[in-house]
């Protein structure tokens, strides 16, 4: 599905926003590439792994940072995936 969103942004915007697709070991690590990545990072994971990086709980006991309150749902896909935006 990721393509797809990649292939739309570009014809969308007559190619002025060119999207990369890249793997990735699964939706925590999605949100601790928030800390290094710039603005315009766009990522899968449940909304809980959002909240409890937030809180510094969990899996991201210790390892807070200020960029995880910077992060924004984008939109839901239906089930329990949603897409986020920092």
């Amino acid at each position: 599905m990721a393509v797809q969103i990649a292939e739309a942004m570009k014809a969308g915007s007559n190619g002025d926003i060119i999207v990369t697709v890249e793997e990735s070991q699964g939706s925590v690590q999605n949100v601790m590439e928030t800390k290094a990545r710039g603005a315009d990072y766009v990522f899968t994971t449940p909304p809980v792994l959002v909240k409890l990086a937030q809180g510094g709980k969990a899996m991201f006991e210790g390892k807070g940072d200020p960029k995880f309150d910077e992060i924004r749902a984008l939109f839901p896909i239906p089930s329990l995936t949603m897409h986020f935006v920092r």
